[in-house]
């Protein structure tokens, strides 16, 4: 008999409707996604229904919007919404927010199997010491993890668990959807006109202007670039933030209006566009669990340039298939910038290559294989 999964996660995002859309087409059992939120406060992504395949369910929530900046979503009568669900298994994808907590309980109650998808890594972990209490509690609870990437798996062996309750994933975006959607873009005259507003060579960030993102770093480097180099070079920052206008100040200030264009939002049908025109793409990141803009920029064909303290810094070779750099140093990637630039052609076989052992398809069999490997009837004593 084919298992009943459910699984309890934050909120509905396009990468998550790729994930669930895949697992729905090919998982043989049934499945269905609790969402804690529609949408969280600092995201604008613009979520179209018909785009879902998948059955879910957003959980009953008491609105704190000082709670929900913070991506702490209050969230009630979740076991209730379990229990009418009856899962034989449940995943959860965090451990400190009040609905992965009623999750877990409820597996234990009712002696339903428990899977924790880990996408922690040693260099993100920072928590306060309820969430170190609750992590330990669910990791000696759980029946079988995920490892959504090398570095969560590292993490999860230094924490104890047992190599042989693990099962190692590569976290992604729809790689063949980016890729595509790419180079059907550059085959438009609408390529041609947006390629040709820009100078030479074009980079990109995409992220939140927010502390931790370190985007600053980004206009130093380009100052650098510009006066060691250049000036030959168009940033253009995608995204909206706490520090949006600190960094359009600034901008303004030292009068790097030519070189560096702000965007604002947009949604992933318009961020291909930007993406196809661009040489590369920098996440210089203090921190970062993982960052899927990376897995993007790979998939587009253009040169990822990665702080050594982003989670998807495994993804990359330095000065094979990208660049790595450290997050403080704004002359390490200004050199960074004009190394991308300048090999850029000669990356690119190393870059489709790297993107090829990267898939969708391959995301879905690590939770086929966990729902076949980890769920099998837990007998009430």
């Amino acid at each position: 008999m084919c298992p009943r999964v459910a699984f309890v996660t934050t909120s509905m995002a396009p990468y998550k409707i790729a994930l669930f859309n895949a697992l729905h087409a090919r998982f043989s059992g049934e499945i269905k996604v609790f969402f804690m939120f529609p949408s969280e406060s600092f995201r604008e992504w613009a979520i179209d229904e018909k785009e879902i395949h998948f059955d879910y369910q957003y959980l009953d929530r008491i609105s704190c919007p000082p709670l929900e900046k913070r991506s702490i979503f209050l969230n009630r009568r979740v076991m209730k919404a379990l229990k009418a669900y009856g899962p034989d298994l449940v995943i959860n994808n965090n451990y400190a927010k009040p609905a992965n907590v009623a999750a877990y309980l409820y597996s234990k109650l009712y002696h339903k199997r428990f899977v924790m998808m880990e996408e922690y890594h040693t260099r993100y972990y920072k928590n306060n010491i309820v969430s170190r209490i609750l992590r330990k509690i669910m990791q000696r609870g759980s029946d079988g993890f995920i490892a959504c990437h090398k570095g969560a798996y590292a993490y999860l062996i230094g924490c104890g668990v047992s190599a042989k309750k693990i099962i190692l994933t590569q976290e992604t975006v729809d790689m063949r959807w980016y890729r595509e959607s790419v180079e059907e873009f550059k085959k438009t005259s609408e390529y041609n006109e947006l390629r040709s507003s820009y100078k030479e060579n074009v980079l990109i960030y995409i992220g939140q202007l927010i502390k931790r993102k370190n985007v600053g770093i980004i206009i130093d480097a380009a100052k650098k670039y510009i006066d060691v180099y250049g000036d030959n070079i168009t940033l253009l920052i995608v995204g909206g933030g706490l520090l949006e206008n600190q960094y359009q100040d600034r901008v303004t200030r030292e009068n790097l209006g030519e070189y560096i264009v702000f965007f604002g939002y947009l949604q992933k049908k318009d961020i291909i566009k930007y993406l196809a025109i661009s040489k590369a793409l920098v996440l210089p990141s203090t921190h970062e669990i993982w960052g899927l803009v990376v897995n993007e920029a790979l998939a587009a064909g253009i040169v990822p340039i990665v702080s050594h303290s982003v989670g998807a810094a495994e993804l990359m070779m330095d000065n094979i298939n990208g660049y790595l750099f450290h997050p403080h140093r704004s002359d390490e990637l200004a050199d960074c910038l004009a190394l991308a630039f300048r090999n850029y052609e000669e990356l690119q076989p190393r870059i489709k290559r790297s993107a090829e052992g990267i898939s969708l398809d391959r995301y879905v069999d690590a939770f086929i294989s966990a729902v076949g490997m980890f769920s099998k009837t837990k007998d009430a004593p």
